[in-house]
């Protein structure tokens, strides 16, 4: 029986400049300041490259983003159920506050609402005589002037003499 050789194929020699860009290559991967840069590099050569590293950066970033509005919605829905508590305003209040704060360049809403709620508030009557003014009968002036102007004359009189 005849041996079997494994014949390997002869070596091709590879030319320099790809040794230098393949060695330029590892170094900046190696860095690690200039690793994400040269990751974007690649992705932005071809969109379509899968890069785990860069790819679980930007889902990071994609939930911190989501993390932070919804911390900041829960904020606002805490900051609102605080002022209809304390009956500085109601739900339906809310977006003449909101306007209010453009407006008057209010950053707290509760300042907004303490001052909507100063705005809105009808103040109390005060207690004054009620002069009521009692109004001519037109029927009786148009009528005859001239005797309806007499009486009223006879009734200051008369009033005059009983303040005498």
């Amino acid at each position: 029986m005849a041996e079997t050789e494994t014949v390997t194929p002869p070596a091709k020699e590879v030319p320099s400049e790809v040794l230098f860009q393949a060695q330029a290559f590892q170094e900046l991967y190696k860095n690690h300041k200039l690793r994400p840069r040269l990751l974007q590099l690649l992705k932005e050569y071809n969109p379509d490259m899968r890069i785990p590293e860069l790819d679980m950066d930007q889902r990071a970033e994609q939930a911190e983003k989501r993390v932070a509005a919804l911390e900041s919605m829960i904020a606002l829905d805490k900051e609102n159920a605080d002022i209809v508590a304390s009956g500085l305003a109601t739900e339906a209040d809310f977006p003449e506050i909101e306007k209010i704060m453009k407006d008057k360049q209010i950053g707290s809403r509760r300042t907004a609402a303490e001052h909507f709620n100063m705005t809105n508030r009808v103040a109390r009557p005060r207690s004054s005589p009620i002069n009521l003014v009692e109004l001519p009968n037109l029927k009786e002036w148009l009528a005859n002037p001239t005797r309806k102007a007499r009486d009223e004359a006879y009734k200051v009189i008369a009033e005059l003499r009983r303040a005498q």
